[in-house]
């Protein structure tokens, strides 16, 4: 078993090498965004209230980002190492497949 790990609030946030949800719409401009490029462009700490605020939007029935595909609400969630990836948020939306890499 793995010990918790502590990253420098300071660094910038780490993705995860190949997230299911590549990219995210945001609902607010309508702009897709990378999702690896989002995270990675965020320092530690800032993505850490940024999730919160976008889990919390989205609890509350306003959410923040989409899937770009899908078009369902998505919120950020971190792996037991601490890379971060965006997850649907409705059970509802059947999973699809990763494409397959070369």
């Amino acid at each position: 078993m793995r010990g918790n790990i502590t990253i420098d609030p300071l660094a910038c946030a780490t993705a995860v090498a190949n997230p299911q949800i590549r990219e995210v719409r945001s609902l607010k401009s309508g702009q897709i965004l990378e999702a690896r490029r989002f995270i990675e462009s965020v320092r530690y700490d800032r993505l850490v209230q940024v999730r919160s605020q976008i889990k919390q939007a989205m609890d509350a029935g306003s959410p923040r980002v989409a899937c770009a595909i899908c078009g369902t609400a998505v919120y950020i969630v971190s792996s037991p190492d601490k890379a971060f990836f965006f997850r649907i948020g409705s059970r509802t939306v059947p999973a699809r497949p990763r494409p397959a890499t070369a």
